[in-house]
Order: C-alpha cells, then structure tokens, then sequence
C-alpha cells in the first residue's frame, strides 16, 4: 500500500509540473500574439507599402501592408490570391530592370534599391522607390525579400519640372544674347567693381572696340573722357543712393580717338544679400545729333523727371481707429491733390480694379493672421485721369500684446512700365511679330508636346509644313513691303481656317508649319485645301501699284506612333512638301 501511494504521489506530481509547462508555453504565445499585433499596427501606419516576398522566382507575395489599396487600388488578398498581379502593376517597360535588380540582390545578399513604375488600377502610373533586404531561413540560404515602397511621385515630377525651367531658362538666355546682338543700342554690362564684363556689337560698332580689348578694363577710365572724372564718381554714388535707374548723357572716347556724344542710362542688379553684382548700361549714339540743343534739353528735363517720379507712395493704416495716411507722391501716382484724398481706407480699395481686389484683401489678411511675414503684393489700380496702372505694395504690421494688429504701415510702387515690359517680353519669346503666329521656339515646345501626347494616348497627330511659291521672286520684282503683306496675310488665313486647338507657327523666312492635333494626314488635307484656295485668290497692291497673286504649296504628313521623333516628323513633312513642289506647286499633299 505505502509503494502504491508513493507512486500516485509521482505521477500527481509529473502532470502538475506538465500543466505548469503548459500554462508557461501559452503565456509566451500570449506575449508573442501581442508582439506581431503591435508590429503589425506600427508597419500599416508607416507612409508607403511594406511587403514581405519569396524569392521563388516569383516574387511571390506573402504579405503586404493594407495601405497598397490607397497607393495602387488593389487589395492585399488579391496579391496573396495571385502572385502574377504584383509583376502585373509594374509597368512593362520597368519590369526587366526590376527582376533583374532582385536578382543581383538576391545572388549578392545586398540591400535593393531601386525606383520605378507601377500602375495605378485607375490607369494612373506612379513612382515608386522600393528598398528591400534578404532574410534567410534557418539552414542560412536566402529565403524572403523584406521590402518598403514609397510614392515618389511628387518628387519625379518636380524633376521633371525642373529639367523643363532649366531647359527653358537656357533658350531665354539664347534669345536673350541674340536680341543683345541685334538691337542698335549701345548695351555693355558691368561687374560689381565697375570694370567691363562684355559689350554688345553696337558698342564694338560705336567705340571701336572689341569684346577682349574692353574686358576687365574700369568702365570709366576705359571709355570716359579725363575731365569727366567727378561725373565717373558719381555712378557708384548713385548706385550706393539708390537713385536707379540714372540716365546720363556725355562725350565718350572711342579707340581712334575720335569723341562720341552718348546718351546713356544705367541700371543694377543685386544679390540676396544687397551686394552689388551687374550694372548694365545701355545707350544711343547721339554724336551727330549733338547741335540739337533743344532735344537735348527736353531729353534731359524728361530724365530728372523720371528720377524724381521712381520715389515710392507711403501709406499708414491706424485700425483701431480705421484711418488711413497717404502721403503726397501716394495720391499723386493716382493723379489725386493733396485735398483730394481723405483717410477713409476706401480711398485705396476703392480704385482698386474689381478683379484685384479679393486678391489684394486676401494678401492683407494673410499677413495680418501672421501666416506671411509681411505684405507684398502687386495688384491694378484707377487713378483719377481713367488710367489703369500696376503697382507693388508692400507693408507690414504692428500687433499688441494680445496679437491683434492695431497698425500696419509701407508704400507703394508704381510698376506699370516693368509690367509692359514683362508682357511684351512674353509676346516677342512667343509670337513671330510680323504674322502674329507662334515663333519657331515656341512651335517646337508645343510640337514636343504634341507628338509625346499622341504617344502616349494613341490618337492621330499630323504636321503640315508650307511655303509661299517663289517669294523670292515676289520680294525681288514688288519690294519687301510687299513680301510682308504677303506674309501677313498668309499668317491670317492659317489662323483663321484652323481650329483653335490647333497650333500655327513660322518655321522661317517663308516657310509656315500647323499642328493638327487628333487628326490624320488626309483629314487635315480638306482645311489645307480651303486655305490653298483661299490665299490662290488674293490679290496683293505693291508700292509701285502694280497689283500680284500669289499661291502656296502644303505637305501634310502623319505621326507614325513608334519610335518616330518631333525631328524625324519635321523630316517626313518636308519630303512630302519637296514633292509637291515637285508636282507643280500650288497644292495639297498628303504622305
């Protein structure tokens, strides 16, 4: 009896220690449920997808963040459920390079980085960077691809963008220098020491100079006279004064010796932090025309106006008491006396043109919730003569102890000729000034455009260029005046008998090319015949009053989708208008 109750005793006590060992292995299941929920918790709230995926040759997936529904509009089961999905939403070009970057990684045991394209279900592609790391099994071979997308799609378009500004700053730069190389006036740019960066040929041509004769060399003792020294020190006082822009006339000394009368003004550039850094000079020979004393006087009486007329307008709102200082040059940029204008602030908003003003209170109110540091804002205005002009105010604001603004305080400056400037600056980059349609720069932007959007969509594009049959001879035998007219009016027809989302530039000299957007060849052949008609039919007057008509020769021709460039269609329209002309000119033909 005492054996058998030792040995119940035993076994009591084998099956109490087993169901401690139990309760021990369920406690750490416990804990490790608990651990994986809160990884997985911490991974759906990250800002990307992350996945988890075999390296089978598959890539098959085993798990995926639930945020690739909001990026790429799937759901995680439908990658769990078909593995072929996930090569699926990389876009096919993209896919070769990214096999074979897991491949390197996995062969490697390297980290992956990579970026590329997906597919959106949408049918949007978006950017993508995908850092991945090999995890191995437990025999030590690589096993999982631990991996994390984010969207970069913002960031590649802002690349994109950027490459487009620097593309199109460098053709501002181009067509800045030739336009410094075509204009007659006197243009030399100085650096922030006052010595010669460069001259435009007007100066080479007025000075006798040339470019690396003047480079480095003191704008003033190159080019001034030495009794014109306390005039010479007066430019870097005037730039220091802030009285800019100067204008100035005076004798200058040209390489032979010989003595030029320049009328001549000058401006200045500088960089954040104030310094100077150009000051550019332009100028008119104005030599033989020195005995003229009276122009001279008027030129020089409408330079200190213009001097005395660059002083800013000041204004002062109290707004506890909601009145309003303006002082005597604010009313006068608005054509107002002195008695004029009270100090109700509807004095300002008032004359504010209608369109402006949301834009302009806007401003003011942004500035005053603290969300800008201070105002500035450029706006249209009503002066009292019905005249519009533009000007920059800028203010700033004064808040008590409790952050309300109580005063707020700056000026006004009237911009009106730097926004004509501006405006026509836009109009000559853009258009071709002697027909009005697009210039040779611009059309081929748009022909870029064009041809990279029939690609990608697949609807039709074609591309007509034309010319006016033997211009040559028009200029020669009716004069250039009429060579223009023709122009002109050739210019008209094309923008007239076209749709408006089509694009009309001049190519050169006489040579007119049209975009035909979504159109083919033989569709856009039934508008070119219109025109052809139309131009056969008009009938031009010379100076001489002889009277001519002219006709003109068109080759359409249409985008083959592929590998075909803007370039390389610019080529197969000219072949085809070669051979129009071939066929006897005055025609359509389409290729």
């Amino acid at each position: 009896m005492a054996q058998e109750a030792e040995k119940s005793d035993l076994i009591t006590q084998k099956i109490a220690d087993l169901l401690g060992q139990l309760s021990e292995i369920e406690h750490q299941a416990t804990a490790s449920l608990a651990s994986e929920a809160k990884y997985r918790a911490l991974v759906e709230q990250l800002p990307g997808i992350t996945y988890t995926a075999a390296l089978d040759g598959r890539r098959t997936i085993k798990y995926v963040s639930p945020s690739i529904r909001q990026s790429l509009g799937i759901s995680p089961q439908e990658l769990l459920d078909r593995p072929d999905v996930w090569h699926d939403l990389i876009v096919p070009d993209d896919l070769g390079m990214v096999m074979d970057a897991v491949g390197r990684c996995q062969a490697t045991v390297a980290p992956l980085r990579i970026e590329y394209r997906m597919r959106r279900r949408d049918g949007r592609t978006l950017w993508f960077h995908d850092e991945a790391t090999i995890v191995n099994d437990p025999a030590g071979r690589p096993a999982l691809l631990q991996g994390f997308l984010l969207d970069i799609t913002e960031r590649k378009q802002a690349e994109q963008q950027a490459r487009r500004a620097a593309k199109s700053l460098d053709l501002e730069r181009h067509f800045l220098v030739q336009i410094l190389s075509a204009v007659d006036a006197i243009v030399i740019i100085l650096d922030g020491n006052w010595r010669i960066a460069s001259i435009n040929p007007a100066c080479q041509r007025c000075v006798g100079y040339s470019q690396q004769e003047l480079a480095g060399r003191e704008f003033a003792a190159a080019l001034l006279p030495a009794e014109d020294a306390a005039a010479a020190d007066m430019l870097p006082k005037d730039v220091k004064e802030g009285f800019l822009p100067v204008a100035r006339e005076g004798w200058w000394t040209a390489k032979d010796g010989a003595r030029k009368w320049v009328s001549w003004s000058y401006n200045c550039t500088s960089d954040e932090a104030g310094n100077l850094q150009y000051v550019i000079c332009a100028g008119v020979d104005l030599t033989g025309q020195k005995k003229i004393e009276q122009e001279l006087r008027a030129s020089q009486e409408r330079y200190a106006l213009a001097i005395q007329g660059a002083n800013d307008g000041l204004w002062d709102w109290d707004m506890r008491a909601n009145r309003m200082y303006f002082s005597p040059r604010w009313k006068q940029m608005i054509g107002c006396d002195d008695g004029q204008i009270g100090g109700d602030p509807r004095e300002w908003f008032s004359r504010v043109l209608p369109e402006d003003l949301s834009d302009l209170q806007d401003a003011i109110d942004e500035h005053l919730r603290r969300s800008s540091p201070y105002l500035r804002h450029e706006y249209r205005i009503h002066s009292r003569d019905d005249r519009i002009i533009w000007v920059l105010t800028q203010g700033l604001a004064l808040f008590d102890e409790q952050g309300r603004p109580y005063r707020m305080a700056g000026s006004q400056t009237d911009i009106t000729r730097r926004k004509l400037m501006e405006e026509q600056l836009r109009l000559d980059a853009t258009f071709d000034m002697l027909s009005g349609v697009f210039n040779r720069r611009w059309f081929m932007e748009n022909l870029e455009i064009s041809v990279d959007s029939s690609r990608r969509y697949g609807h039709p594009l074609s591309l007509c260029l034309c010319d006016i049959d033997h211009f040559k001879r028009i200029n020669d035998q009716f004069g250039h005046r009429a060579g223009d007219k023709v122009l002109v009016k050739f210019g008209h027809l094309l923008r007239e008998e076209v749709r408006v989302s089509d694009i009309v530039g001049r190519y050169g000299g006489d040579e007119f090319a049209i975009i035909f957007p979504h159109t083919s060849a033989a569709q856009a052949g039934l508008c070119l015949d219109r025109i052809c008609r139309r131009f056969r039919s008009v009938i031009f007057g010379a100076d001489s009053g002889l009277t001519f008509t002219c006709t003109a020769t068109f080759g359409v021709a249409d985008f083959v989708h592929g590998p075909m460039t803007p370039g390389e269609l610019v080529e197969h329209a000219d072949r085809v208008l070669y051979h129009a002309k071939q066929l006897g000119r005055d025609r359509v033909l389409a290729g």
